[in-house]
């Protein structure tokens, strides 16, 4: 009678050896398997892809666009050429849509968020790239220039009152560009100003260049220190608002 093999190595049941080490599960590929709330699967988007770039590379550019903005402490405030800054509108809202477009293909979202997205993209780009146009017409007329700043003052178009991160400003548009540079003030100018602004002038220090664009200093509404006294005073014969019409960078 042979002897009974339980509890030995290599025991065998019904012709199949136990007691050996489990068999390995087989590895689920890592082009991902996600889980949705209704407990099904569904395949993650590949963002190997060569079109992960349509939405990294503009999102990159945007981002380092803001950060130099946001870190800078000068800003033009003379009208740039309106065909280069529509054509970094465009360029904008191309990229955008392109971008827009990406994600919600490769996005579980719902059709509504979808088309949210296709939508509002574009003018979100278009708007950033706007602002990249107007730092790189500063840095085209300023980047190296070594022209020394001095005073001048501008009418007050607006006041602002800060929250939120932001710093309470001022706004002036002496060149009527439609794009209003703002100037941080304290919390006491603001209190002081937010009743009655007209006819109330600000200080500035420019600097102007060879083509006669202006350049001032400002920190802008997101200064992370507390800003300086500006000096608020009436108008009197200050420089007044001009039309684009008679602007030489309106062209």
């Amino acid at each position: 009678m042979q002897p009974g093999s339980f509890g030995q190595r290599g025991a065998t049941l019904n012709g199949a050896q136990i007691g050996g080490a489990a068999a390995a599960p087989a590895l689920i590929p890592q082009t991902a398997i996600t889980l949705t709330a209704a407990g099904q699967t569904k395949a993650a988007p590949d963002w190997s892809s060569g079109a992960s770039f349509a939405v990294v590379i503009p999102l990159a550019i945007c981002a380092l666009g803001v950060l130099e903005a946001m870190l800078s402490n000068t800003a033009l405030i003379t009208p740039i050429s309106n065909s280069f800054l529509w054509t970094m509108r465009l360029i904008g809202v191309a990229v955008g849509l392109v971008a827009g477009v990406v994600v919600a293909s490769t996005s579980d979202f719902a059709i509504w968020r979808k088309l949210a997205l296709i939508l509002f993209s574009p003018l979100l780009v278009g708007f950033l790239f706007d602002g990249i146009g107007w730092r790189m017409a500063d840095w085209r007329a300023f980047g190296f220039s070594s022209q020394p700043f001095a005073p001048a003052s501008y009418p007050i178009e607006n006041v602002s009152r800060g929250r939120k991160g932001r710093t309470s400003t001022v706004s002036i548009d002496p060149f009527a560009t439609g794009e209003s540079t703002r100037i941080p003030i304290s919390r006491e100018q603001y209190s002081g100003l937010r009743a009655d602004i007209d006819g109330l002038c600000v200080t500035v220090q420019q600097r102007r260049s060879p083509a006669g664009e202006i350049e001032i200093l400002t920190d802008g509404q997101f200064t992370l220190s507390t800003p300086d006294p500006v000096e608020i005073t009436p108008c009197g014969g200050s420089v007044r608002a001009q039309t684009n019409s008679a602007n030489p960078w309106s062209n």
